[in-house]
């Protein structure tokens, strides 16, 4: 089961952890990530999973707590998905 945990960790500094309380296969956490993750991004076109191309920008802007813009709507959006697939995200 703590595979499954870490699987649901997307970005390391939202520090989110999504624990399946529905008694979901141990297939459904990884595609609930997978969906709730690209539905997360969707809004604000940042994905951590992605960095932007060299020729872009060489260091992404951050705000004054050091944070992507747009991380916390992105980290709220996931946390929303995830609870409603019947996950208890911390």
């Amino acid at each position: 089961m703590l595979g499954f945990m870490v699987a649901l960790i997307s970005e390391v500094g939202a520090q989110q952890y999504g624990y399946p309380a529905k008694a979901q296969s141990p297939q459904q956490p990884i595609n609930d990530e997978a969906a709730c993750h690209t539905w997360a991004v969707q809004p604000t076109g940042v994905d951590p999973a992605r960095p932007p191309p060299p020729q872009a920008v060489a260091e992404p802007p951050t705000t004054a707590t050091g944070t992507t813009p747009g991380a916390g709507v992105r980290g709220a959006a996931r946390r929303a998905c995830l609870e409603g697939r019947g996950y208890i995200v911390k």
